[in-house]
């Protein structure tokens, strides 16, 4: 009967044990919305970008990148209150084709042996983004991009990119496809 009260009297204690949590911190937001914009050419909205083909032997190991390929957007027609443009990239509706832990293009392709002709998708690669040059890595949803000057003349402005295989094995032969959205951020 005294180990039934013991229980009885301890029982509250390891039921409350993880109720209360103390206040961590705070996340504040704050940004801005800007009635000029810039137009992207015609051509640039919607773009196909062809990567190299490549050995896997290039991407033989994690962190290997390889097939890097330069791509532009080109913007015109900027109000005369912008003076940088970036591409912001954001994964498709808001929450698929990239990868949180890398911020790379995730590979979309699905196997299929009883296709015509069979599709194989290769395993272990993603696509990367980088800045101009292809030195630093544009992550999707973030806002590390390099923003270009725009022309003061002409109100326009080239914004270069760079694709490359990202390795995050022992990459696999196969078909690689990715596909991200952008929009256009100002300062």
């Amino acid at each position: 009967m005294n180990s039934k009260l013991r229980i009885l009297c301890f029982l509250p204690f390891i039921m409350t044990s993880g109720a209360y949590a103390a206040s961590a911190g705070t996340v504040e937001f704050s940004g801005q919305v800007i009635s000029g914009t810039c137009s992207v050419v015609n051509g640039d909205v919607n773009k196909t970008v062809t990567l190299p083909k490549v050995s896997i032997e290039n991407l033989g190991t994690a962190g290997k990148t390889a097939g890097s390929h330069v791509f532009t957007i080109d913007v015109e027609n900027c109000a005369t209150a912008i003076t940088g443009v970036t591409a912001h990239f954001e994964a498709i509706n808001g929450t698929t084709g990239y990868d949180v832990q890398t911020n790379n293009l995730i590979n979309d392709v699905q196997t299929d042996d009883k296709a015509t002709p069979p599709v194989k998708a290769a395993e272990n690669v993603q696509i990367r983004l980088f800045d101009k040059g292809g030195t630093k890595q544009v992550q999707v949803g973030g806002t590390d991009g390099a923003f270009v000057a725009v022309n003061s003349t002409s109100h326009s402005a080239k914004l270069e990119y760079v694709a490359a295989y990202y390795a995050t094995g022992q990459a696999t032969d196969g078909t690689i496809h990715a596909k991200v959205a952008y929009t256009l951020a100002y300062n």
